[in-house]
């Protein structure tokens, strides 16, 4: 039985939408309170990053099936999007859209390399809803992918890319 639905799954082309995020985690060890200033200090052990967002979804889906399509946006810096390729399955189908003034959403996370707990977050992103033009070009795109597909995955982050309308639409 469990083979039978696997090979159904194996056959379904699944559109994922939602934010792209890159997880990036800062392991440290605490050092103290700084001597000249009242601040935590750390020691950078070591930098991991991860796919996250609608990428580690599809990430996982495309161990089931390898039709796979993703609807995001992503920001204008060079390196992330090299990261991005170098480490999605390649049989993954990008669609990215431009939302004006965001960068790719990186969320920095420093933990302490003792016992493994978050210390603290910094994000690179822009929580904006895309803008009405936005909007109208996501609306398109999305009509165009949605004709080819047996299942839509959305992923709200909450990072301004499911806005009402899209949410209604």
């Amino acid at each position: 039985n469990i083979k039978q639905i696997l090979e159904k799954i194996s056959k379904l082309k699944i559109l994922i939408i939602g934010e792209t995020i890159i997880d990036e985690y800062v392991y440290c060890d605490a050092l103290g309170k700084s001597g000249k200033e009242s601040v935590l200090a750390l020691r950078n052990n070591r930098t991991e990053r991860y796919l996250g967002g609608v990428l580690a979804i599809a990430q996982n889906i495309i161990k089931f099936t390898d039709k796979v399509t993703v609807l995001s946006y992503k920001g204008n810096e060079k390196s992330n999007f090299e990261f991005i390729k170098k480490n999605l399955n390649q049989k993954i189908k990008l669609n990215y859209l431009k939302k004006n003034k965001t960068p790719t959403i990186v969320k920095k996370r420093f933990v302490d390399d003792v016992d493994g707990k978050k210390i603290l977050g910094v994000y690179d992103l822009n929580d904006d809803n895309l803008s009405k033009n936005e909007e109208k070009l996501f609306k398109l795109k999305l009509d165009k992918l949605i004709k080819k597909q047996d299942i839509v995955i959305v992923a709200d982050y909450g990072h301004g890319i499911i806005t009402p309308n899209i949410s209604n639409y």
